[in-house]
């Protein structure tokens, strides 16, 4: 914020310098010959337009050029004498250099201030995207796994979403412990990145529950995975997870029946007692066979 508002005063500054500039060139050549003040400050106006919003260097130097052979050959039609002609060419030259220069680093100065327009853009886009815990948002979770269907349709591969509750958070949550229950969930989802795929998609559900997207992975690949992740947890910061399990297209094909079918899972796993790991499918097949 500070080094954007510093380059806007030093363009200010430049634009000012460029005006009075160019007003006292005026003054020069009204003072010499009233009949090139029109020309002359057209000519100049010219070059700081195209130097200032110019799209390539080469261009620059050209309108440079060629506005010096204008202002010449106008000149050479107006006037017999060769020194008055050469002392309306320099004047004007040394008026087109300095309106070159300054035009060229108000351009330089307004390209930074749209590096760091476009910067503060990008870190709002990320902070929009991500949450305290430097994960991706649910909504954009969700996104994610849509799109993952998409192709999962597309390239006949499976798509598995993990729901993970971390047991412990309530249990500190309810002491009091409400800033070590955070630290811990803080450290379980650094975990849970750094054992899962680059390619696999940690987001924070609620409190304590953590949504993973694993794309183009089997049923047995995912059992893998959730293993992993219960054991890295268990053995780093000494916390006990439940994982439920949904794979597409076998549970569902829609994201909101795989998130219901995976939390489904979760509260089977938590409820049991003894299973940190449950199925969607599973689940499902025990329903059927008590029906």
């Amino acid at each position: 914020m500070i080094n954007k508002s510093i380059s806007q005063n030093k363009l200010l500054i430049l634009v000012a310098i460029l005006a009075v500039g160019l007003i006292v060139g005026a003054g020069v050549l009204v003072s010499i010959d009233e009949r090139t003040v029109f020309l002359g400050l057209s000519l100049l106006a010219f070059v700081a337009v195209l130097t200032i919003f110019h799209f390539k260097k080469w261009i620059d130097w050209v309108v440079f050029v060629i506005s010096i052979l204008v202002y010449g050959i106008v000149q050479y039609s107006f006037h017999d004498y060769p020194v008055l002609f050469w002392t309306h060419i320099g004047i004007y030259i040394f008026a087109a250099l300095f309106t070159f220069i300054l035009s060229r680093a108000i351009h330089h100065e307004i390209g930074y201030l749209i590096d760091q327009y476009s910067s503060s853009n990008v870190l709002i886009d990320e902070l929009t995207l991500h949450d305290a815990l430097g994960l991706i948002k649910w909504r954009v979770f969700l996104q994610k796994l849509n799109e993952e269907f998409i192709r999962g349709r597309r390239t006949k591969k499976p798509v598995s979403v993990l729901m993970v509750h971390l047991l412990n958070y309530n249990d500190l949550v309810t002491k009091g412990n409400h800033e070590r229950a955070e630290e811990l969930m803080v450290e379980t989802a650094k975990i849970s990145n750094g054992i899962l795929r680059a390619l696999d998609i940690v987001s924070r559900y609620d409190q304590d529950t953590l949504g993973v997207i694993l794309p183009e992975t089997s049923e047995e690949e995912t059992r893998i995975a959730a293993s992993r992740l219960i054991n890295g947890i268990a053995q780093q910061v000494n916390a006990a997870v439940c994982v439920g399990i949904a794979i597409f297209p076998n549970d569902a094909a829609a994201v909101d029946k795989m998130i219901s079918r995976a939390l489904a899972a979760l509260e089977f796993a938590i409820s049991s007692g003894k299973e940190q790991v449950s199925y969607s499918q599973l689940n499902a097949d025990e329903e059927n066979n008590e029906e």
